[in-house]
């Protein structure tokens, strides 16, 4: 069933020809495009209609809406955790699957790649734990994990009884790493249909890379990334409370491996200068419309990967919206209102605008500093990383790395709320409600690079959920990140095994394929 049909169009076909013919001024057509946006519109109902009976699509154009997801919940006994509307449609999707493979480590994977929307590489807590071999255990043979001799001329009782090869068994609980050799994730190469030419590989999609195939080298060697996801290495059992950075080595613990999230500064981008705006490679990527006194900049239609813009921007005696970019040179605005959306940039300059109303107003965006003078600034769910000049700050939501001043080293007025601010910052002249000090760790502090401003869980709780609502602060908000991680542990907690405990563990080996 297609979502979509023309009635119009099919309706005027369908007339005889003598008819279409005489219809010289349109008449007639317009009569029955009429007719048609009538008839769409009935069509279009009763296939959202059908639509909102699943939760899935199943392929086709339409599905059904958000709003519709937790009357479909209540129907299965679903308890929607995921902040994303995605993830809340996986919950009832897979509902029934899920309860089906209770208990299983596919599952606890599927469930929290589904509510988390991000890439997960499983380890069970037992992995890590150093123990005593039993004297009655059974070794299998390496081949058995998809091992394979180095040489194939050797016959598989000579290669076992090898002190290297032996040394480096799979099922040999060694709790000493063996020097000789590295315990990294390697890829493993597929046939001709994509499948892996090793039993023991695993499929992982890498952030910025297809999905790729990949093995341990070695389940006794060194690690070359400790505590990262590809780290084979025992330990002694840790019995403390588990966090992204401790408490990992027991049976009783469920490892959850997630690479940082890009932020506003994803990579690979297409990079493109502000000079070469008007050519037709530049248009391609970006959108740049003049529509009297308003200059609109955004990613261009169909163009879904990041987009960087390198050189400085400067736009005199008009309104400006920036929208979805990362911009890796300065804004100057000479006069006029700047609106920043979802944006990346380095520095925004405001001279002679307006001083009645905000003359820079940023929202779920990234200011590396900004400069406005004897100027209203008003920042909704931002980051501002070094200095922040202004007459007067109005924000909320926001996280200000550096104390905000006016043009003589004094505190602006304004309001500031749900936010973090510097420990030295001044309020005298500006009123406060809701504000921390305490200092937020990010992924990457170096602006335009990957998890540049994005939140690391060591950071404080007044900053992870500081806001209003209860979410992250600073740009990516409305990204939910933080939200995403706790609402996996919350859906995990009905799918594990009794004392099970799950902890996210960020892992920036995550972010590269192995070779």
């Amino acid at each position: 069933m297609t979502a979509r049909t023309n009635f119009a169009d099919r309706l005027y076909a369908a007339l005889p020809t003598v008819y279409r013919t005489r219809d010289k001024n349109g008449v007639l057509a317009c009569y029955f495009g009429a007719c048609g946006d009538l008839l769409d519109a009935l069509r279009q109902t009763l296939v959202q209609r059908y639509a909102d009976i699943f939760p899935d699509s199943d392929g086709e154009e339409l599905a059904c809406q958000d709003w519709i997801l937790p009357y479909l919940a209540d129907l299965l006994a679903v308890r929607l955790v995921s902040p994303e509307a995605e993830g809340r449609r996986q919950e009832v999707n897979n509902a029934v699957a899920w309860r089906q493979r209770k208990g299983t480590r596919r599952v606890a994977e599927w469930i929290a790649e589904a509510v988390g929307q991000f890439e997960i590489e499983l380890i069970e807590g037992w992995q890590k734990v150093a123990v005593t071999a039993s004297i009655d255990s059974i070794k299998l043979p390496a081949t058995t994990y998809g091992v394979a001799p180095p040489d194939e001329s050797y016959n598989t009782l000579a290669w076992r009884t090898t002190a290297s090869m032996g040394a480096r068994h799979p099922t040999l609980l060694a709790g000493t790493v063996d020097l000789r050799c590295p315990a990294g994730a390697v890829s493993v190469p597929v046939d001709g249909h994509g499948n892996p030419l090793n039993q023991a590989a695993r499929r992982t999609r890498f952030p910025g890379a297809p999905a790729k195939w990949w093995r341990q080298a070695s389940l006794h060697g060194v690690p070359c990334k400790p505590g990262a996801f590809d780290d084979p290495s025992r330990r002694t059992a840790d019995i403390r409370t588990p966090r992204w950075d401790r408490g990992h080595a027991l049976p009783r613990r469920l490892l959850l491996f997630v690479p940082p999230a890009a932020g506003l500064c994803e990579t690979p981008a297409i990079t493109l200068d502000w000079s070469d705006r008007g050519t037709a490679g530049f248009s391609e990527h970006v959108s740049v419309t003049d529509s009297g006194d308003m200059t609109e900049i955004r990613p261009a239609a169909g163009n879904a990967g990041p987009t960087r813009i390198t050189g400085d921007i400067r736009i005199k005696d008009k309104d400006t919206l920036i929208e979805g970019l990362c911009l890796e040179g300065a804004v100057s605005m000479d006069g006029g209102v700047l609106r920043l959306q979802r944006v990346a940039v380095q520095m925004v300059r405001s001279t002679n605008g307006p001083t009645e109303k905000p003359a820079v107003y940023a929202e779920d965006s990234i200011i590396g500093n900004f400069d406005a003078i004897d100027r209203i600034v008003q920042l909704v769910y931002a980051t501002v990383l070094t200095d922040a000049v202004c007459g007067e700050i109005r924000a909320s939501d926001s996280i200000f790395m550096r104390p905000i001043t006016d043009s003589v080293g004094s505190a602006p007025s304004g309001c500031i709320r749900y936010s973090r601010v510097h420990s030295d910052q001044d309020t005298a002249n500006c009123s406060t409600f809701s504000t921390t000090t305490r200092l937020p760790l990010f992924f990457s502090s170096d602006f335009g690079t990957w998890g540049c401003c994005v939140l690391h869980p060591a950071s404080p709780r007044s900053v992870l959920n500081g806001a209003e609502d209860g979410g992250e602060l600073g740009a990516h908000h409305h990204r939910r990140y933080v939200l995403r991680g706790k609402a996996v542990l919350d859906k995990l907690a009905e799918y594990l095994p009794l004392d099970i405990t799950p902890v996210l563990v960020p892992d920036a080996a995550l972010l590269e394929p192995p070779t």
